[in-house]
């Protein structure tokens, strides 16, 4: 059902009051991987991430550095599906945000032809509490 690679097509913040805010001009890129054996990976990026200036990927200003880790998300581990609920977990082993570490990321999902819809809990963000919403399409 899950199992293949799912390239990324659109990024969502739908804030309480009902506002949808497109994340990073509309224009994101990803790719998320699910395996046959429970094993989970994905990553997600602004792709109008400016390059640093120098070409020493430890010798960033903190400023692009912090460009840099905005504009990129990833994470991997194993994963479980709950068709009932509609729910697949993501037991995190390893992320680029160090508090998802050790965590299990609940996503509502739905699938739709070769869509799969991916929704968060409410999650605090920037000063705001949204969820937000991931639109993958399938590449394999």
């Amino acid at each position: 059902m899950l199992v293949g690679s799912w390239r990324l097509i659109s990024y969502e913040e739908h804030r309480a009051d009902g506002t949808r805010i497109p994340v990073w001009d509309d224009k994101p890129d990803g790719r998320l991987t699910y395996d046959a054996s429970g094993r989970m990976a994905g990553q997600f990026m602004n792709p109008q991430r400016r390059a640093f200036a120098s070409p020493d990927s430890l010798a960033g200003t903190d400023e692009e550095v912090r460009e840099a880790f905005e504009g990129y998300f990833a994470y991997y581990g194993s994963y479980t599906v709950d068709p009932n609920e509609g729910v697949v977990t993501h037991h995190v082993v390893g992320s680029l945000y160090p508090n998802y570490i050790g965590t299990n990321q609940r996503r509502f999902f739905s699938l739709s032809d070769n869509r799969l819809r991916l929704r968060t809990p409410p999650i605090r963000r920037g000063g705001q509490t949204s969820t937000f919403e991931l639109v993958w399409e399938r590449e394999d």
